[in-house]
């Protein structure tokens, strides 16, 4: 089977997500992000369109299911689309475009340009704080955050930014 649809033919850098039978992915350039059925028909596996997303234009940062949501960055914006029918719960500005991790329900939205959110892992996409980390290279960051053992780590070029997120 294949699906087309979220492929912008330039560059399709992030993982679909995959639930039960179906499968979401997405890109940037104009293009977007959809759903797929996955099911069996007389020449072996077939793929349907379930809905498409024009909004969620994700270019590098990844994509994530979590509690029947996909969340994912826009070009401008961090967004929440529910899994099921498509429909874009929210969209905040957060930190802009750029890369999201989600670990004890809670959303690291890093920007391109360095900045960090943290924001409730919920349709409600509520902020909880930010800050812009002292030491970048001044380059765009296209690096996914990763949280570990308490740490939240950053890469931005040649730096590695470790920062301890353990609730205390």
């Amino acid at each position: 089977w294949n699906y087309d649809a979220p492929s912008c033919g330039m560059a399709n850098a992030s993982t679909p997500v995959v639930q039960g039978d179906a499968v979401f992915a997405a890109s940037g350039y104009g293009n977007g992000g959809g759903r797929a059925d996955i099911r069996k028909s007389d020449s072996g596996m077939k793929a349907s369109e379930k809905f498409f997303v024009r909004q969620l234009q994700n270019q590098h940062g990844g994509i994530v299911l979590y509690e029947g949501h996909v969340y994912g960055t826009s070009e401008t914006s961090l967004m929440c689309v529910s899994f099921d029918t498509g429909e874009v719960v929210k969209s905040v500005r957060g930190a802009g475009k750029g890369s999201i991790v989600i670990a004890d329900g809670m959303i690291y939205h890093r920007g391109e340009r360095g900045m960090v959110c943290l924001v409730e892992a919920s349709p409600k996409l509520t902020e909880k704080g930010r800050f812009t980390p002292r030491d970048r290279s001044g380059d765009n960051t296209w690096a996914a955050p990763a949280v570990a053992g308490g740490k939240l780590y950053l890469r931005d070029w040649d730096l590695l930014l470790i920062y301890d997120v353990k609730e205390k």
